[in-house]
């Protein structure tokens, strides 16, 4: 897959620009402002700078495997990502948050908040992306292994997992 183009917007970056980050919360009370930045650094990391990039994003949506609000939409971008070409060590960094993300559980002051329900609400849109990673798993043997491990939080033992499990 080859990258997307510097001076044309894909979905992922269109969605970054339009979502409200300073209304998500990435810790206990601190706004989000910056995650929608991270997020494009990562996007358009180069593969020396990935790493980092991915370390600083999983410090801000998932820190200890607590979800603060800023992870739902993370997560929408993150799967948005898929649709355009992408680096490979681009889409495992992507995989590996989404894996992370899943993995995790909503912060105590966000079950106060009300918001309990937060992990469901990133699984569904994961969920909603789910033949993009079945993709992922199929066209790139690098990603494969980084595509089940999502496959087998959201989809365990259905159709696109089973799919993506046959062809190795």
């Amino acid at each position: 897959m080859t990258e997307v183009n510097a001076g044309s917007a894909g979905l992922a970056e269109r969605l970054i620009e339009a979502t409200d980050w300073g209304s998500y919360r990435k810790l206990e009370g601190v706004s989000a402002a910056d995650v929608g930045q991270a997020l494009m650094s990562l996007l358009k990391s180069d593969r020396e700078r990935i790493d980092t990039a991915e370390d600083s994003l999983e410090d801000k949506i998932v820190p200890q495997a607590d979800l603060y609000s800023a992870a739902e939409p993370a997560v929408g971008v993150l799967a948005a990502s898929l649709v355009d070409p992408r680096p490979r060590w681009v889409r495992i960094a992507v995989l590996e948050l989404m894996y992370l993300i899943l993995s995790g559980a909503p912060a105590s002051d966000e079950v106060e908040r009300g918001n309990g329900a937060l992990l469901e609400r990133c699984a569904a849109r994961v969920r909603e992306s789910l033949w993009l990673i079945v993709r992922e798993a199929l066209d790139d043997e690098a990603c494969y292994e980084a595509a089940l491990d999502v496959l087998d939080i959201v989809d365990p033992g259905g159709t696109a997992n089973e799919l993506a499990r046959s062809v190795r």
